[in-house]
């Protein structure tokens, strides 16, 4: 039976319909062969269009029983399919389909249709709005080619449906029962967008251009078409998507935004898109929420002339704005809030807020979570990360990364055979950097980690209050770096190296005025086990264990917090200790050496009220096998303070103020306490300055430490005080006050007495001891000693042996002096200058005339005082009353021309029992004409006795030189006058003896016109003053000068390591399959030291992106190049070994395969080789 369709308006359906009614001619037929051989070849009902859609149908379809409804020679219609509904007169040229139940196809003529007819002719649309002519799309009601040229649409399965364009193939049933599907049920799916593909069974797409392949799939969009607002709000949302497999489902029901699913791409089982764009999801189990952004979707409601110029439209569209353009791939991954991110793996979860999306993050790895990342670049395993930025971190297991910025973290917190991942987390700290297995970085900005096990914590808190660390620096396994406050710029370096950095009453005593837990000093520690505290430098490897010093040294025990297991010895703050296995109890002081110790008993006592934090304070140690022994100095808080040592082998125990310099010296029991209290305020001290000098008064005071000094080898000093001992194996015990210089000295008291003022120079034989044992002796030479006390011995081997109190010998009784005055009798025991007994004499030489009675008298006064009585030949000089008669007092005064002079008194009444007073003497003197006088003295009985002395005139004369000349006048008393002429013409000039006048030195001493800083006006001592100010001046810039360059030179030096590092950074070779290299670089310049990180980047073998940083000494720098080769290229040969490698194996298994053929075929040809000769035999 045969129809006849026609296209007519329906009023009810506000839309053009097609009906059908009965011929009047009859054609019967018995095959399905048959109808389509008569339509095709006789021009029928049925047209060549829709022969071909029907056998497509029937292939597609598996030979479903086929029964033809024709629409007006074009369209079919079938199985309880509804009429096509058309918005267009003329209808469309193409062949409409719709076959099942229900199916259902819409022709329409409005913007969406506009964008299909490419090349064509469209009209605008407008509605108006407040007053406004706003256009809300176009139309092609005008334009009878455009709608005659639209895409035919395909309906086939029960309830399928197909706007202009589409293609939807299969069954939808859900929606009688309502059920579930995507974020909506199946009965409020709506699919009105325009050339959308939907391949299976209950699968729907709502959106323009869009595509379904895969059973119960769903693309949700409340588009209606209804009214103009609905196109503007809802007509573009899911457009351009793509969803492939089953389950899925890509849902902007519930979304405000007109983007909404556009673009998105998903493929896989069960995966979920909602409320977003630009999302491509690969997998199963994937969700991706509410990752939107701006998507220019322009190109939907714009007219082109072709297809290429709408795909270059959206592909600028997506260059400009690419929405949210999150990508997952991999299973059961969530993305809730995001934008330009990328998940790769497994149970991966991407969370940020509506106001804060999480935005161009990177995450590749199973099981990890973030929440509120941006910039985020990850890879691992069982990780958790919260609010991070501008951050790298690779690596497992990292269940706390929070508050993280402009940070690198690489390594694993779980390592084969530790499956707990304890206490491993990166807190709130920016700028840092972490490179090996199970660090931890908390607090702490600026920072960088390398090695394994690295532990960077705050342990104090309240970072709001006193600032996070900065700067710290771990590089080791192992190590360990705990500030209390903000105490950055830390250093470890070395297995199990650690910082502690503590906020005590110590710390806050010697902040010099930085406030309370803002910048406080950190510390060093380089080496194994070494350890420091707050603003301490601990330099040297530290794995002896036993005795050292009065230290038992075990680390093995971690008895201080931290790793390194030593800090029980090491607890004083601003400490400074180099070298291997040493250790420095003492504030602010220093060890330079290996195998040293300076013990004390300071505990992490309160300052200021517990005694023994002073203890070694300011202690200096050069050298190795030292030791300031403390541990037993109950008694005395000051212990070690102030101690000195520079040698090796040196020890002190109980001591202070010593000062050391040799090898194998002990002192022990020196001690007298400092006054410390300038120095244990507990208010703190204002400045490094204020702190010396409360210290040197400290040592300046009377009670100013033991102060015992040993410069020498093998000394020894015991309970001395103020004492100096310079040589070798002296020993001194018992002693103050003294001074030993030599060797073989042994000072020690009887019976233990305190030995004081002793002074002693020279050295005494090694084979025989030579003890002092008496105060105040004074010993001068080798094997010189005193045994009396105040005894006095000069030169080798003298002996001072005679005590105080010895009376002088007379000469006028020939005996000692009975006169107990000072000038016969001794107050102080003797100098000797050999030995007593007479076996060593010594003369005196050099001797200077005695002045008083108590002076020693040389041979030269005694030679004089015999001069006048055995000397005739003496000239007096004139004027000399030789002899003066005083009552009963006779005195002689005689004194010659050379200047010897005799002279004395007698009391001649003492001598009136012994001399005639009977006897009368005259004492006369006679001028001779020689210029001589002659003394007589007679007495009355005719004895006489007479001297001749000289009485020369001894007067000054002037005599006329070559420059003076002289003018004599006699005066009327017979004196002269002289005037004295003098010829000043000499000039200045070598050899010149003459006279200068003032005037020649005034014009040789002035400059002849005035300069830079001298002037003609000026003396010479002037203008050397202002060349003295001027060249002070230029040495101070200089001096300036030179402090900028070395300010440069070390800038320079930085820059140099930084460079060097840099240069450290090289890629591997390209590799197809792994695109991303990274390189760790170190680089040293003279005193300069530097890390650098670097990215390589290489997308193919011909191009290569490149990052690179340095840190680490304050310098730092960046680099970033693009490396890429030009050419001819095309050849396609690679020179990736990767590939290379994938090429010859692949080579390999063909020519395999080639020689298993080759193998075969001789195998064959041989068979035929045999049946050939069998059948050529045979013939």
């Amino acid at each position: 039976m045969n129809r006849t369709y026609k296209v007519i308006w329906s009023k009810a359906r506000h839309c053009y319909v097609v009906v059908s009614e009965l011929t009047k001619g009859q054609h019967k037929s018995s095959s399905k062969s048959e109808l389509i051989s008569i339509n095709v070849h006789r021009g029928g009902d049925l047209g060549k269009a829709a022969v071909a859609a029907i056998v497509a149908g029937l292939l597609t379809f598996g030979g479903v029983a086929y029964s033809p409804v024709l629409a007006a020679d074009k369209d079919i219609v079938d199985k309880g399919a509804q009429p096509i509904a058309y918005d267009i007169s003329p209808v469309n040229d193409g062949t409409n389909i719709a076959i099942g139940k229900n199916a259902k196809v819409f022709i329409g003529g409005g913007t969406q249709e506009s964008m299909l007819s490419f090349g064509e002719k469209a009209e605008r649309t407008y509605t108006e709005k407040w007053g406004f002519k706003i256009p809300t799309g176009w139309h092609i009601h005008s334009n009878e080619h455009a709608k005659k040229n639209l895409p035919e649409a395909i309906a086939i399965g029960t309830n399928s449906y197909a706007r202009t364009g589409s293609i939807e193939i299969g069954a939808h049933t859900l929606a009688a029962n309502k059920i579930s599907i995507g974020d909506t049920t199946a009965d409020q799916l709506r699919q009105y967008g325009v050339a959308s593909t939907t391949l299976g069974t209950n699968s729907y797409t709502g959106g323009g251009f869009a595509t379904t392949i895969g059973s119960y799939n769903v693309q949700t969009n409340q588009y209606e078409a209804k009214d103009s607002w609905d196109t503007l709000d809802n007509a573009t949302k899911n457009a351009f998507a793509t969803v492939i497999g089953t389950f899925n489902s890509n849902e902007s029901l519930s979304s405000y935004d007109s983007t909404s699913g556009v673009a998105n791409m998903i493929s896989g089982t069960a995966n979920k898109v909602t409320n977003s764009n630009g999302a491509i999801v690969m997998g199963a189990g994937n969700s991706v929420k509410d990752s939107i952004a701006s998507f220019d979707t322009s190109a939907y409601s714009s007219l082109f002339k072709s297809a290429a110029d709408m795909q270059k439209a959206l592909m600028d569209g997506v260059a400009k704005s690419a929405g949210g353009a999150t990508l997952v791939i991999g299973g059961a991954n969530k993305a809730e809030n995001t934008l330009k991110t990328q998940i790769l793996g497994v149970n991966n979860t991407v969370t940020g807020t509506e106001d804060t999306p999480a935005d161009y993050n990177m995450i590749d790895g199973f099981n990890t979570t973030i929440n509120g990342a941006s910039h985020l670049y990850t890879i691992g395993t069982n990780n958790k990360i919260t609010n991070a930025k501008n951050t790298i971190l690779f690596g497992d297991d990292y269940k706390i990364a929070s508050g993280l910025a402009d940070s690198v973290i690489i390594g694993n917190n779980r390592v084969q055979g530790d499956d707990k991942a304890e206490f491993a987390y990166f807190n709130n700290q920016k700028n840092i950097v972490s490179i090996g297995n199970k660090n931890v970085l908390n607090s702490t900005d600026g920072s960088i980690s390398i090695g394994n096990n690295n532990f960077m914590w705050r342990s104090g808190g309240q970072p709001e209050k006193y600032g996070y660390d900065t700067g710290n620096v771990a590089i080791g396994n192992n190590t360990y770096i705990n500030s209390y406050v903000n105490q950055g710029d830390s250093i470890v370096i070395g297995k199990n190296a650690t910082v502690i950095n503590m906020a005590g009453s110590l710390e806050k005593a010697f902040a010099f005025g930085t406030p309370v837990g803002k910048d406080y000093s950190g510390s060093i520690a380089i080496g194994q086990n070494s350890y420091a505290r707050s603003g301490s430098t601990m330099i040297g490897i530290h794995n002896y264990q036993g005795k050292l010093g009065d230290l038992n040294i075990d680390f093995t025990e971690d008895k201080s917090g931290g790793h390194s297991g030593i800090g029980e010895y090491q607890e004083s703050i601003d400490a400074t200790t180099i070298g291997n296995n040493s250790y420095n109890n003492g504030v602010f002081s220093t060890v330079v050496g290996s195998y040293t110790a300076v013990s004390g008993l300071y505990h992490n006592q309160k300052w200021g009220e517990k005694p023994y934090g002073v203890q070694n304070f300011g202690a200096a140690v050069l050298g190795s096998l030292n030791s300031v022994e403390g541990l037993t100095s109950t008694e005395h808080n000051t212990a070690g303070m102030a101690d000195s040592i520079l040698g090796s082998a040196n020890r002190t125990k109980n001591a202070n103020g010593t000062v050391m310099v040799g090898a194998g010296n002990v002192v022990e029991d020196s001690i007298n306490d400092f006054d410390a209290s300038g120095i244990k305020t507990k208010d703190g001290i204002a400045s490094p300055n204020d702190l010396s000098e409360a210290m040197r008064n400290s040592i300046k005071k009377a009670n100013g430490g033991g102060a015992a000094s040993i410069v020498g080898n093998g000394n020894e000093v015991k309970k001395s005080t103020n004492v100096a001992v310079m040589g070798s194996k002296n020993s001194v015990t018992s002693a103050k006050n003294s001074q030993i210089f030599g060797d073989n000295r042994v000072v020690t008291g009887a019976d233990g007495a305190t030995i004081d003022g002793a002074v002693i120079i020279g050295s005494a034989d090694a084979k025989t001891q030579m003890t002092t044992d008496k105060k105040n002796v004074t010993i001068l030479g080798h094997n010189a000693n005193a045994t009396v006390e105040g005894g006095v011995a000069l030169g080798a081997g003298s002996l001072a042996s005679r005590e105080a109190g010895v009376a002088g010998y007379d000469p006028a009784t020939k005996t000692a002096s009975t006169d107990s005055s000072a000038t016969w009798k001794a107050t102080d025991a003797a100098v000797s200058v050999g030995k007593a007994d007479g076996t060593m004499t010594r003369q005196i030489t050099g001797v200077a005339a005695g002045t008083q009675a108590t002076d020693a008298v040389n041979v030269a006064q005694l030679q004089s005082a015999l001069a006048g009585a055995k000397d005739g030949n003496d000239t007096l000089k004139s004027n000399t009353n030789a002899l003066t008669l005083n009552g009963n007092t006779l005195s002689m005064n005689v004194e010659d021309t050379a200047g010897h002079k005799v002279s004395g008194s007698v009391d001649l009444s003492k001598f009136a029992q012994a001399v005639d007073t009977n006897t009368t003497y005259t004492l006369s003197g006679q001028e001779n004409q020689d210029n001589t006088t002659t003394i007589t003295l007679k007495d009355s009985n005719g004895g006489e006795d007479s001297v001749i002395v000289a009485t020369k005139d001894t007067r000054n004369t002037v005599k006329a030189g070559e420059n003076v000349t002289l003018d004599t006048r006699d005066n009327a008393d017979g004196s002269h006058e002289y005037t004295v002429h003098v010829k000043a013409d000499g000039k200045v000039e070598a050899g010149s003896t003459k006279i200068v006048s003032g005037g020649t030195v005034y014009n040789e001493t002035r400059v002849a016109k005035d300069g830079n800083f001298v002037k003609q006006s000026n003396t010479a001592g002037e203008n050397l003053s202002a060349l003295d100010n001027q060249v002070t001046a230029n040495t101070e810039s200089i001096y300036h000068m030179n402090g900028r360059i070395s300010d440069l030179d070390n800038r320079v030096n930085k820059v140099g390591a930084g460079a060097a590092a840099l240069a450290a950074l090289h890629p591997l070779d390209f590799d197809p399959d792994d695109k991303w290299d990274f390189a760790v670089g170190y680089g040293n310049y003279r005193n300069a030291n530097s890390v650098a990180l670097g990215a390589f980047y290489r997308p193919n073998e011909d191009t290569m992106f490149s990052l690179g940083t340095n840190f680490g000494n304050g310098e730092n720098m960046f680099n970033a190049g693009l490396s890429f080769k030009i050419g001819q290229g095309g050849s396609g040969i690679t020179t990736s070994k990767t590939a290379m490698a994938k090429k010859i194996e692949s080579l390999e298994n063909t020519v395999d395969q080639q020689d298993k053929k080759i193998a075969e075929l001789e195998a064959l040809v041989k068979e035929q080789g045999e049946m050939i000769r069998q059948y050529v035999g045979k013939k």
